[in-house]
């Protein structure tokens, strides 16, 4: 999947994009696989207690607490893949009337196993579901879509009048490697996020940058025709007006400046390693994935590790991925691939005392 290799920034609204590299719609009709090994094949999200917590888990509790939603409300999950979030929502509130939509056959599967067929529907949403959802909730699609503010329009299009519409986006200023991921093409910003929301007819609720690790978490509320009207008219005059997001710039070309750099730094480390050396990745995901191939010499990696268990024995990029207690005797050198900002305490784990290794630690972005 090739890099995107250029950032437009929006002075007055405050939003970045990347380019489009494929057409979108096709390859997530057909190319696009996450999480389909299995129905409980789930990501990792964070350990709470000694206990591993997962993403669709999180993302459900998030969800209940902050709508508040009346007893049998009906809830559309937006881009749902597997439909796990909606699966735990409804493990947790049996009277919830969940639906479920995605612009890919891939899931039928899955969802046949806990939703009766006329609560989903593929590649266009029926017109019986037009304004009738109190809620329509997405998880991590926008960032994906070629049109945001087509999509919440069709999402609007769903809700009943003042029915609440959630979603969760990344925050790249909390987690850069946004940036760099192929099929991210929209960035978010809160003013580019505020805006959107006007553009499409919604009253801003809450944009919550701490409910999701780097991830903005937003509520809206859908608003009469005439409000939004007037909402859009506000908008286009301020930004009519020329208003500039200065500092968001500069974090933007500070976040291009580092990724130029990045691949530069992890070929300094390689070239200081002694022939022979065997070495490990410590993280599967899009860090470590990037890493890899930022290497002059990949032969050298024989495995990765991850924390994720349902990663743990499978194979990525054609290494076996272990447990970070299981890092084979032999390897000496150990690249971290993981957001910098969370890479410092890596290397002082206690199951790799004791061993005589080297770590690749990226450098942090200077805030």
């Amino acid at each position: 999947m090739p890099a995107p290799n250029a950032f437009y920034f929006c002075d007055r609204c405050g939003h970045a994009s990347t380019p489009s590299w494929t057409d979108l719609e096709t390859y997530y009709a057909g190319d696009y696989h996450i999480l389909t090994d299995s129905e409980e094949q789930d990501q990792l999200y964070e350990v709470e207690n000694g206990e591993p917590i997962f993403r669709s888990y999180h993302q459900a509790r998030t969800m209940l607490h902050k709508l508040a939603l009346p007893a049998h409300a009906r809830i559309l999950d937006f881009g749902c893949a597997k439909g796990a979030t909606a699966k735990r929502a409804m493990e947790a509130r049996s009277d919830l009337a969940m639906h479920l939509f995605d612009v890919s056959d891939r899931y039928l599967p899955f969802w046949n196993r806990f939703l009766a067929s006329d609560r989903f529907a593929t590649f266009e949403t029926p017109n019986s579901w037009q304004e009738s959802f109190d809620a329509v909730a997405s998880f991590f699609v926008l960032e994906h879509v070629s049109n945001p503010v087509e999509t919440l329009l069709s999402m609007r299009n769903l809700l009943k009048s003042g029915g609440l519409l959630y979603f969760v986006v990344p925050n790249p200023y909390a987690n850069i490697g946004d940036f760099v991921i192929a099929d991210h093409t929209h960035h978010y910003s809160k003013e580019s996020i505020e805006n959107l929301l006007v553009l499409s007819g919604f009253e801003m609720c809450e944009i919550d940058d701490s409910s999701h690790r780097a991830s903005f978490v937003v509520t809206a509320r859908k608003i009469e025709t005439a409000d939004a009207m007037l909402g859009y008219a506000v908008c286009r005059h301020r930004l009519d007006k020329g208003e500039r997001n200065g500092a968001l710039r500069v974090q933007v070309n500070a976040i291009a400046g580092y990724w130029d750099r990045y691949g530069t730094d992890v070929r300094a480390f390689e070239d200081l390693l002694p022939l022979g050396s065997r070495t490990a990745i410590y993280g599967a995901g899009f860090y470590g994935t990037f890493l890899l191939t930022c290497l002059a010499n990949p032969e050298r990696v024989v495995c990765f590790m991850d924390r994720d268990p349902y990663l743990q024995g499978e194979c990525h990029r054609g290494r076996p991925v272990f447990s970070p207690e299981a890092l084979p005797d032999g390897v000496d050198t150990v690249y971290i691939g993981v957001n910098p900002d969370a890479a410092t305490d890596i290397p002082n784990m206690s199951c790799w005392r004791g061993r005589d290794m080297r770590f690749f630690v990226p450098r942090r972005l200077a805030k």
